[in-house]
């Protein structure tokens, strides 16, 4: 179909349609050419006989022919008989002034399109004529148009990767795109022919159900212009029995009302991607058994030596040598709780550290020897769930372990009663607050506790400058250690 756009006087540009009229009598043709051309939206061309309109054809191609029914050699029905012969289809009127029903007849059942006839008002004769021209253009042109759209279509939809399919509202399929027929091995009608939820395997069909009444609620249908879509993986059934799953996105599809009237799908298949998980997941997986059992035969080693240290220990006689076994002994069951900790926490590179602190004070009370009546022990950890990660933990069980211990041993030794408080609190997301205080007798002023002979305070401000840390000493009502400190950097996660 050819079309013609041209300016008007005001400047707008039209559509054009080219007209091919033939007629063996002159005057007519003339008649015809002003009328039809009058408003400038019909370029009209004549010819005399059905032979010249042939050769007018083979340079160019016309929107609508128009034609007479009787003319010499090759009347219109032969006229049209030889384009319909040769797979012309253009769109074709008779215009005549026989109007007998066989004629017409004959001329609608070789193709004709539309059928005039002449006599009568002229005037209202090519008013209809003229109409007749821009309804049958109109209709071929939409009908172009509309194969164009499914040509473009059946182009995407056939050669795309991904599948599309369209169901109804009780999960039939009404259509499905040929790559599923592709990639799964079920023909297009087994496909149609099988409920959607059935493409599924078991595992995959009941997360689909909780997937979509979790994502398609009535409360969403219901509202008219609310969009609804979601996407989610699933497996979908091959017959072949292979593996193949898809990223899915189903969407909801309303009527002109807004009221629901089906779902859109599409599948994009993440078969490798999901292979290549599970090696990925499998090789964590072995690597997490292998770090347990690392974490597993550290705290049994660090827990060997310090049974060898308490076996020592029993044996000496010297208080000051059996002083020295004791806290080594403590100091090494301290970094034994942290593997056990994490030997036993579900994540393997974070220490949860109340229940560090629980186990670590419970082993300091058992070595010294006090009861909880006695000396008490107040712990508060902000935020309750707080967790450090290895690098960060032993330090710092180190620095608490070497801290209650002196407080045990020389602030409330001698059967004193006291308390210590713990508070530890996180105050930035790589900062930390350690508060450690009793309310024993104190230091000594004359004492510099940067500065000592005690192996533990010189342990204490080592651990504390290892972790970039501030510490400072407040006697003026017991022991009140207060250390800043930031955290060592982050292990891989597992």
């Amino acid at each position: 179909m050819m079309t013609v756009h041209q300016k008007n006087q005001g400047g707008w540009i039209i559509s054009v349609t080219t007209v091919l009229f033939v007629d063996d009598e002159p005057v007519l043709r003339d008649v015809s050419k002003q009328f039809l051309e009058r408003e400038k939206d019909l370029v009209v061309d004549t010819c005399a006989s059905a032979r010249e309109a042939l050769a007018a054809l083979a340079k160019k191609r016309y929107d609508v022919i128009v034609s007479d029914y009787e003319m010499p050699t090759i009347d219109g029905i032969g006229f049209l008989k030889m384009l319909r012969d040769e797979g012309d289809t253009t769109p074709f009127i008779i215009f005549s002034g026989k109007g007998r029903e066989e004629v017409v007849i004959e001329a609608l059942n070789n193709g004709a399109d539309f059928y005039i006839q002449k006599g009568g008002d002229p005037k209202a004769q090519f008013v209809e004529l003229k109409n007749q021209i821009h309804h049958i253009t109109q209709r071929k042109r939409a009908e172009a148009a509309l194969l164009q759209s499914e040509a473009r279509y059946r182009l995407i939809t056939d050669n795309m990767s991904d599948s599309v399919w369209l169901m109804d509202k009780k999960f039939r399929l009404t259509f499905i795109s040929p790559s599923a027929e592709r990639r799964r091995g079920f023909s297009l009608q087994e496909l149609l022919d099988i409920p959607f939820v059935n493409q599924l395997t078991p595992e995959s069909a009941t997360a689909f159900e909780r997937f979509f009444s979790e994502n398609f609620p009535s409360e969403k249908l219901d509202q008219v212009h609310l969009p609804v879509s979601a996407t989610t993986e699933l497996e979908f059934r091959v017959k072949d029995s292979s593996p193949y799953w898809a990223e899915t996105t189903l969407s909801l599809i309303r009527d002109g009302d807004g009221k629901p009237f089906g779902y859109v799908g599409m599948a994009r298949d993440i078969t490798e991607r999901k292979k290549a998980e599970e090696k990925i997941f499998a090789s964590l997986h072995e690597k997490e058994i292998l770090l347990r059992e690392i974490h597993h035969r550290v705290k049994n080693n660090l827990q060997i030596i310090a049974s060898l240290l308490y076996l020592q220990s029993i044996n000496i006689t010297d208080e000051f040598t059996s002083d020295i076994l004791m806290e080594s002994r403590s100091r090494v069951k301290s970094m034994a709780l942290i593997h056990e900790k994490l030997y036993r926490s579900e994540d393997l590179a974070l220490i949860p550290f109340a229940t560090y602190l629980e186990g670590l004070i419970g082993n300091l009370r058992d070595a010294y020897g006090i009861s909880d009546a006695r000396v008490t022990i107040g712990v508060t950890i902000t935020p309750p769930d707080l967790s450090l990660n290895i690098g960060t933990g032993i330090p710092c069980g180190l620095i608490i372990n070497e801290l209650i211990s002196n407080a045990m041993k020389h602030a409330f030794g001698d059967g004193k009663s006291g308390m210590i408080t713990i508070a530890m609190t996180q105050t930035d997301p790589h900062r930390y607050s350690m508060v450690i205080a009793d309310n024993g007798p104190g230091f000594s002023k004359e004492v510099d506790f940067r500065n000592t002979a005690s192996l533990g305070l010189q342990l204490v401000n080592n651990l504390v400058r290892q972790l970039e840390g501030e510490i400072s000493l407040d006697c003026t009502s017991g022991s009140r250690f207060t250390m800043t400190f930031g955290s060592v950097e982050e292990y891989p996660r597992i």
